[in-house]
């Protein structure tokens, strides 16, 4: 399940892997994520766009921990989600291509608060869905991903195949370390 959200929030996890950098601070792959997902042609971040990027990911990353705790958002927690959905203006424009029509939400002012605002709205379809109640963290303690848990019986533990073989390993090891 590809959701905005979810992508922005789990960039956080290539600070301490693979690129060992932090993913919101390269314009690469921000454009990148902008693409993607339909926001074209957005300019480098300014210093202050890429603070506030990073400070809506800090904060939504406290909120899905809390909704995978099981916990419910509180008057606050909506307050803070609808504060990056407060300030864009766009108009909605059908457009046709090929055989299949889509509607648009275009911004009036194509910058990051617009991505934020999309994230944010992101979020607030996820979390008033039914998928909400199958948001998950990685249990590999190194991972901490957040994703959708859609396997029939709901009780997956690791974001990918990864995770569960490396932990499955760590297991072995662990248990033939003891009988040794």
């Amino acid at each position: 399940m590809n959701i905005l959200c979810l992508e922005f929030v789990n960039s956080r996890w290539y600070v301490t892997h693979k690129l060992f950098a932090d993913p919101l601070r390269n314009n690469d792959w921000l454009i990148k994520l902008a693409d993607k997902w339909n926001l074209k042609s957005l300019p480098a971040p300014t210093e202050a766009e890429l603070t506030k990027l990073i400070e809506m990911r800090s904060h939504f990353t406290k909120l899905f921990i809390k909704i995978a705790e099981g916990k419910n958002l509180i008057k606050s927690d909506i307050k803070l989600v609808n504060s990056y959905m407060v300030d864009v203006n766009f108009c909605r424009q059908l457009q046709v291509e090929e055989e299949d029509c889509k509607l648009y939400d275009i911004p009036k002012t194509l910058d990051w608060n617009w991505l934020m605002a999309e994230v944010a709205a992101s979020f607030s379809r996820l979390y008033s869905s039914e998928s909400i109640n199958s948001l998950k963290i990685c249990q590999n303690p190194e991972c901490g991903w957040f994703f959708i848990d859609e396997s029939k019986s709901r009780n997956k533990k690791w974001c990918d195949d990864t995770c569960a073989n490396l932990m499955k390993v760590r297991r072995f090891r662990q248990k033939q370390k003891k009988n040794d």
